[in-house]
């Protein structure tokens, strides 16, 4: 199993840093978990090898292609920061659910490439209580590994 860790400042929210942790097996393209974290709330999210398929075929792209983009915009820090932008929009109250896209920005043209992934908050049930409580930042999103 492989973990990348990358910090990410969406361009709705510029101000606010994100940590987005993605976890695999073997290939990118048999699907992957996803952790999004502002420092206060997380929310989890999955991506299944049918959700890559589908997604490939309504951007009219080989699947191989789509998965490139894909390690591309969601692997690399440096060498592509200025290609990929990305974007965070809560739907429901208290960001309950959130929706996660990404642009890429060509010579003249951006892109917009959505990875539809339904997050939901990530709860975190502690023993002896009967309510879950919102789990919140563990080690793997702590800023001082980006230094």
């Amino acid at each position: 199993m492989e973990k990348k860790v990358r910090q990410l400042c969406p361009i709705s929210d510029p101000d606010t840093t994100y940590f987005l942790q993605i976890t695999w097996c073997k290939d990118l393209g048999m699907g992957f978990d996803l952790i999004l974290s502002d420092g206060q709330s997380s929310w989890i999210g999955k991506v299944s090898e049918e959700n890559i398929s589908r997604e490939a075929a309504d951007m009219e792209m080989k699947q191989e292609k789509y998965v490139e983009e894909l390690k591309k915009a969601l692997l690399f820090d440096q060498e592509f920061s200025d290609t990929y932008r990305f974007d965070i929009s809560k739907k429901e109250i208290n960001g309950e659910s959130i929706h996660f896209s990404y642009e890429k920005n060509l010579k003249d043209v951006t892109v917009v490439q959505w990875l539809r992934v339904q997050y939901c908050k990530l709860l975190l049930l502690q023993f002896g209580r009967s309510n879950p409580t919102r789990l919140k930042v563990d080690s793997a999103f702590h800023p001082s590994e980006f230094r």
